[in-house]
């Protein structure tokens, strides 16, 4: 999948996901390309109440798996496996948004 302009096309493996975190997958290709406090905060102020719900279900959720998350992100390091940054990043969104209590 590609994420407008400037970022590259990667080659992505979920498969390294274990079962009960693949359900990771979509939302790290969706939200794991914002990095950055500034374009995440610009997101988080923009989002419809649709997507803040999802976004706040995902946070919930993410708290949940948290240590099966973390595991993970420790076998898989993201700066190796392009999968292991998206959800880093993810992580970094709803933990941002917590913070700054936009989620």
């Amino acid at each position: 999948p590609t994420y407008g302009r400037n970022r590259q096309v990667e080659s992505l493996d979920w498969s390294k996901l274990p079962p009960e975190l693949r359900w990771l997958a979509a939302p790290a290709e969706r939200y794991g390309h914002y990095q950055f406090d500034d374009p995440i905060y610009d997101f988080l102020r923009s989002v419809d109440p649709v997507e803040r719900s999802e976004l706040q279900e995902l946070s919930r959720r993410w708290g949940e798996a948290f240590p099966a998350i973390d595991a993970w992100l420790s076998t898989y390091r993201m700066t190796v496996h392009p999968e292991a940054r998206l959800v880093y990043f993810t992580g970094h969104l709803l933990g941002t948004g917590a913070d700054a209590e936009l989620l």
